[in-house]
């Protein structure tokens, strides 16, 4: 991480120290690296999506198993091309 500073000149006012301190920051590019990392997701690890790929099939095991028992309506025939 990059730190800025700026120190005061003499007799300079508060407003121009400002000025000169948010142009170093923009300069810097700490800012647009930030809001980059802000918004990143972290990528799953394979252990995640492996358990999450189980509870899926688990899913729609037993909502096989329930349209089956005539419990769900079958919606997937809805969809299926009648040939």
């Amino acid at each position: 991480m990059l730190n800025v500073q700026v120190t005061t000149k003499e007799n300079e006012s508060t407003t121009n120290l400002l000025r000169r301190f948010s142009r170093k920051v923009n300069g810097s590019g700490i800012l647009r690296r930030k809001r980059a990392l802000k918004n990143r997701k972290r990528s799953q690890s394979k252990n995640v999506r492996q358990t999450q790929k189980v509870q899926a099939l688990k899913k729609l095991d037993q909502v096989d198993k329930l349209i089956k028992l005539g419990k769900l309506p079958d919606r997937r025939a809805r969809y299926k091309n009648p040939v």
